[in-house]
């Protein structure tokens, strides 16, 4: 089929930035970010309604979302929070990460090993949906960005290039050289040799 070349405006909200979209499969998707809100369609992006919000204004930012299905998902943001759903968003429940540092990106492999990570180098994993949060150590300083290709290979991506790798599910986190030393802000995997990440001034690498 031909690609995509036609760009269409489907909301646009003035008073909201959103940081993030997720779709689980061509109708159903979410989208977060100021004032911890949730968007959600289910007609694939031809209306849009909003799941969770903070009316005062006051909540804190929404940075990343992921659902490995349309049923159970998971929202990270300021302040060291994840929020939890069953039932394709209806209901969003509080998780306890028990750190307070920023989270900025989260990936689940399945409905319950996922690792979430963000400031300060934390990375943080759950084998139980986010019931509990086990923290993983990467020696980094600063993580924008983490991806599994399955529940032992991942890879996660921070400032300065830095760029860390687990064969284990993150019991173990190895540098990896990307040669640069500006911040990576984006890591996608096809299969666990064949990657990318992007970041600062432009710069894409290829693995």
């Amino acid at each position: 089929s031909e690609t995509s070349r036609t760009w269409t405006v489907m909301k646009w909200d003035s008073k909201t930035h959103l940081y993030r979209v997720f779709f689980a499969d061509d109708k159903n998707g979410w989208a977060v970010g100021d004032n911890e809100k949730i968007i959600h369609t289910t007609d694939g992006g031809m209306t849009w309604n909003v799941q969770k919000e903070d009316n005062n204004g006051s909540g804190g930012l929404l940075n990343a979302i992921y659902f490995p299905n349309k049923i159970h998902g998971w929202v990270v943001g300021t302040a060291g929070q994840i929020l939890y759903t069953d039932n394709g968003g209806n209901n969003w429940n509080q998780q306890g990460s028990n750190i307070k540092e920023g989270l900025l990106d989260i990936f689940f492999i399945n409905n319950a090993e996922g690792w979430a990570v963000g400031g300060y180098g934390k990375i943080l994993y759950t084998n139980n949906g986010g019931s509990v949060w086990i923290p993983q150590n990467s020696g980094s300083n600063h993580l924008w960005s983490v991806y599994f290709t399955d529940a032992k290979n991942g890879w996660a991506v921070g400032e300065k290039g830095e760029i860390f790798q687990t064969s284990d599910g993150g019991s173990r986190w190895k540098p990896q050289d990307s040669n640069i030393n500006w911040a990576l802000f984006s890591v996608h995997f096809v299969d666990k040799m064949n990657g990318w990440t992007v970041g600062a001034k432009g710069i894409i690498l290829h693995t």
